[in-house]
């Protein structure tokens, strides 16, 4: 049953913008460790708040 399943955050698409002209950017998790990925530049960072999220990737680390 997919209730029984434990999955983990591992990514965050953002768009910013309109729905005709706008920028993408990524939130993802490496070893534990956030990182934004905005066109040729990547920083880490500490945590992960968005206003601007239209795609939540997860991981399932179980299957119970």
């Amino acid at each position: 049953s997919i209730a029984n399943n434990i999955y983990t955050l591992i990514a965050v698409n953002n768009h910013v913008g309109s729905i005709n002209n706008g920028h993408y950017f990524c939130y993802a998790k490496r070893h534990d460790e956030w990182y934004i990925f905005d066109d040729e530049k990547v920083h880490k960072i500490n945590e992960v708040v968005s206003q601007h999220a239209y795609m939540l990737l997860y991981q399932r680390l179980t299957n119970v």
